[in-house]
């Protein structure tokens, strides 16, 4: 199942490049398919972050499944990108993953 959902996303990134949600979900299915190729995952993140510019939908997405994953650094990695583009207030899961952090 997953093998065709892989081939289906990898064929909508070559029919529109820049559609944000295809990034963010063929990141998620590299990492369900091998999450030992992890810079694979992140180059599509950052390539749906780069189009999403204050996006705050994509943004909050992309660190949910980055903390699910146990990918703590790269999470707080985002978060700091997401302050510097002055949309941090509105990222719900930085909040969740400073709380986090300071348990």
């Amino acid at each position: 199942m997953a093998h065709l959902n892989y081939r289906k996303l990898s064929k909508s990134l070559n029919v529109d490049p820049t559609n944000i949600w295809a990034h963010v979900h063929y990141g998620w299915i590299l990492y369900l398919i091998d999450s030992a190729d992890y810079d694979r995952t992140l180059q599509e993140f950052e390539k749906a972050l780069e189009l999403a510019g204050k996006q705050v939908i994509v943004w909050n997405d992309v660190i949910r499944h980055l903390i699910k994953w146990g990918k703590l650094d790269q999470a707080g990695l985002y978060c700091q990108r997401a302050e510097a583009a002055g949309i941090l207030a509105e990222i719900a899961n930085c909040e969740l993953l400073k709380n986090s952090n300071s348990d």
